[in-house]
């Protein structure tokens, strides 16, 4: 029974001693602040701010501007703001496209080149190119009459208006004469091909009314151009008659194109249509002599006299 007893007691006795220490330390701790700190109540936790202000409410509180302070979570977008901002590093690119552009601008200026470009190249082959008096050696002119024996003859005939004696394929023209060219057939007794100063021998012996010719200016280049085709010109046919050898020596010595139809008759109303004129062409009259056949082609070409028959008929 004893030993009953005394458990009850003990623990009555343990349980009023531990309602009397709380109390008393919370009489304690309103009359001296400072040992709040070991004023505990079950369920509180202890924090650094209780050791301040001596409460447990604004506890709470003291911690609240203490996380404001670590918002300084608001620091990683602050620079997150300055990231935009580095790459701001494009300003030292923003100098260089300048730079870039600069060196396009040089590019640019002399692109002036084009300038000159534009109307130097297109302006000058438009515009029809005149020689000059310097490179004029001569006249070339495109002549037709008509034929007894046949539908007419075309021939060309060469002046010499330089100072100086130039050569027209194998002959020798002086300074202020001329040499008249034409292809026969069978209508000259030395035979087929090409003739030196027939026309104009027996153009001024017989005379040239009804003539039709045109005239042209001959440069130096295209005389000489026409010299290599008389010397490879000794031939006839169908084609490269009276009519067509005397368009092609025409068109390689004149500026003025004339289209390219080997029948006299339409030869002479092309030499109208390109400002021909009747009775308008003087030869220089040479002497029998100098009157000449062609004999072969090329570096074989070379002249001799024609004969007396072939000198007894007109033009």
């Amino acid at each position: 029974m004893r030993k009953t007893f005394f458990r009850p007691a003990t623990a009555v006795l343990l349980a009023l001693i531990m309602a009397i220490i709380p109390l008393s330390t919370v009489l304690a701790s309103g009359n001296n602040p400072t040992h709040s700190l070991f004023a505990l109540t079950p369920g509180d936790a202890f924090t650094p701010g209780d050791a301040f202000t001596g409460t447990d409410a604004p506890s709470t509180e003291t911690d609240a501007p203490l996380t404001p302070e670590e918002p300084s979570t608001t620091v990683p977008s602050d620079p997150g703001t300055t990231l935009p901002d580095i790459p701001g590093t494009t300003l030292p690119d923003e100098p260089l496209t300048p730079d870039v552009p600069g060196t396009t601008e040089k590019p640019d200026v002399p692109g002036t080149t084009e300038k000159p470009d534009v109307p130097g190249t297109t302006e000058k082959p438009d515009e029809p190119v005149e020689p000059s008096n310097s490179d004029i050696v001569g006249t070339i002119s495109l002549a037709f009459r008509m034929s007894r024996i046949s539908f007419g003859h075309v021939w060309v005939y060469i002046h010499n208006t330089s100072d100086e004696p130039f050569e027209v394929g194998l002959y020798t023209v002086q300074p202020g004469e001329g040499v008249s060219l034409g292809n026969f057939n069978l209508t000259r007794s030395d035979g087929r091909g090409l003739y030196y100063n027939i026309e104009s021998y027996c153009g001024n012996l017989y005379g040239l009314n009804g003539t039709v010719s045109v005239s042209d200016k001959l440069t130096r280049g295209r005389l000489n151009a026409v010299s290599e085709a008389l010397k490879n010109g000794n031939h006839f046919d169908p084609i490269y008659n009276c009519t067509g050898f005397a368009l092609t020596i025409w068109n390689i010595g004149s500026a003025k194109i004339v289209p390219f139809i080997p029948i006299p008759l339409v030869a002479m109303v092309e030499i109208l249509l390109w400002g021909g004129r009747f009775n308008n062409l003087e030869m220089s009259y040479p002497p029998a002599e100098q009157v000449y056949k062609q004999k072969g082609n090329g570096k074989d070409a070379y002249l001799v006299p024609v004969c007396e028959e072939s000198l007894s008929k007109p033009v």
